[in-house]
């Protein structure tokens, strides 16, 4: 796989800005987190349901789905999702699956305990279809 073009302008970036999954599903925009210079778009898409996913990623689109569900559980495989694309861009995707779990609790409680209070804002329309 070859990777997306690097982030080239701060206020735009150098990902996919279609609003729909590959199946067609109502997806919201959450947000955009840029790793290794590439823009990872990040979406809530409610199709995940149908698929049996909590959470998917895409390299070739530099897309990051998070399932509508429970916050604290978008917030884990939102966290878990983020480690896919770290390990694609700086691992070369040698980094085993099932450490993917354990790091995004551990990284999650660490960042608890530094920031106490600090949690994300998960928009109230991603739990309405």
């Amino acid at each position: 796989m070859t990777q997306p073009e690097a982030q080239t302008d701060k206020k735009e970036p150098s990902c996919d800005k279609t609003l729909t999954s590959d199946n067609e599903s109502p997806v919201i925009p959450f947000g955009v987190v840029t790793i290794g210079g590439i823009a990872w778009r990040i979406v809530v898409d409610h199709g995940l349901e149908a698929e049996g996913l909590n959470g998917d990623i895409s390299e070739d689109k530099a897309l990051i789905r998070i399932k509508p569900r429970d916050p604290s559980a978008m917030t884990i495989t939102l966290v878990h999702e983020i480690l896919h694309a770290i390990n694609w861009v700086y691992c070369n995707s040698d980094l085993p699956h099932k450490v993917f779990n354990a790091l995004a609790h551990g990284l999650i409680q660490s960042a608890k305990q530094l920031m106490p209070g600090c949690v994300i804002e998960w928009p109230d329309k991603i739990h309405k279809s």
